[in-house]
């Protein structure tokens, strides 16, 4: 999909440092295609995305605001001229820091209040965050969870 010397280009266009090397695809599906990459000043996953809609541009939007408010997130980089995402040739892509974690699947009772506590400050910091109205957008997502 991209060569080296696609990356490098990329990367100029961040404050994350020079390629060393290319690492695994970790997702590669009909959504999104996700690589590591190792640069002089981390592991980064670029993901390049096949489908790229206004609600993704609102989903990395809402990454960035929570971020600002130093809400635990993916990890998002902002270019250097702040943006979530860049263009690049026909690509629409982005950088995360890479987190390697493996999912928790057997809560004990104190990480599931510390998990509800989490979830209590993200309705808290996006209770009056605007997105699109879209079906399955924001609106709809506040019908689901904002009930009294």
């Amino acid at each position: 999909m991209l060569t080296n010397s696609d990356i490098k280009l990329i990367l100029e266009k961040y404050s994350i440092g020079k390629l060393k090397s290319t690492g695994n695809v970790i997702k590669d599906d009909q959504i999104s295609f996700s690589q590591t990459i190792k640069t002089s000043k981390g592991v980064f996953l670029l993901k390049i995305y096949r489908v790229f809609s206004n609600s993704t541009v609102e989903g990395l939007e809402l990454v960035k605001f929570l971020d600002a408010k130093n809400f635990p997130t993916n990890n998002l980089i902002l270019s250097k001229n702040g943006k979530t995402f860049i263009h690049f040739k026909n690509y629409k892509l982005s950088i995360f820091k890479f987190v390697n974690h493996k999912p928790k699947h057997n809560l004990n009772q104190q990480q599931v209040r510390e998990l509800g506590k989490l979830l209590g400050r993200l309705h808290a910091l996006t209770k009056n965050y605007n997105l699109s109205e879209n079906k399955f957008g924001w609106k709809y997502f506040k019908q689901l969870t904002f009930k009294a």
